[in-house]
């Protein structure tokens, strides 16, 4: 199946409009993930709720100037990855649930972090065991992460294995090797490494500027 990084569709077209295309796309749940931009030379309220309303994530008016469309896809773009900044809150491990918008996209991130999390002490899970799980194909799985969360399901996974190390660490029971072990990593050292490829600081240094 063919996944494009964002769609850019007339509102108007021969075999089917817009809407109902955009309506299409966001409600099946392998490709609700893709962006979807409407252009319309209908630009009254009712048609720019309408598009809204079924999930168009832009709206513009036409005639457009083209560098603008080009500023429209790059906003897009952008908020995708400042999504990345959302899943790294240390609050809540499944609070960035508000900053998705659709439904489908609620749900598959929230079975895979409960997937995730049901093995969160297994060395041996894999990208695999991810997919299989979730029911899509590896490909679609990397199209769908990058699409809704701006990472990779590797380094998703790995986001939600540090976020579960901070809160063992909150509870000061455990060494920082001991909660490597927890979340499933067998050498302390490659956990430290992961850790401050997320946070920018290491186990230590986390645990004494935040959780002192």
């Amino acid at each position: 199946m063919f996944n494009p990084d964002i769609i850019i569709s007339d509102f108007q077209m021969p075999e089917m409009s817009g809407i109902e295309l955009c309506s299409k796309v966001k409600n099946n749940s392998n490709t609700s993930h893709i962006p979807f931009i409407l252009l319309s030379i209908n630009n009254d309220k009712k048609s720019m709720e309408e598009g809204l309303k079924v999930g168009v994530d832009d709206y513009i008016p036409k005639p457009f100037d083209i560098n603008l469309l080009k500023i429209k896809i790059d906003n897009i773009i952008q908020n995708r990855k400042l999504l990345r900044v959302k899943f790294l809150g240390i609050q809540e491990l499944v609070e960035e649930k508000d900053a998705i918008a659709n439904d489908f996209n609620n749900e598959f991130v929230a079975k895979a972090v409960e997937i995730i999390e049901a093995n969160i002490s297994s060395p041996s899970f894999s990208i695999t065991d991810l997919s299989r799980e979730l029911c899509v194909s590896r490909s679609l799985l990397f199209s769908k992460f990058n699409s809704i969360t701006g990472y990779t399901p590797n380094e998703f996974v790995k986001v939600i294995k540090m976020k579960r190390a901070i809160e063992y660490f909150k509870e000061k029971k455990y060494t920082i090797s001991e909660v490597a072990l927890m979340v499933g990593f067998d050498e302390p050292a490659y956990f430290s490494t992961c850790f401050k490829k997320i946070y920018a600081k290491s186990p230590s240094a986390f645990i004494e500027e935040n959780l002192k």
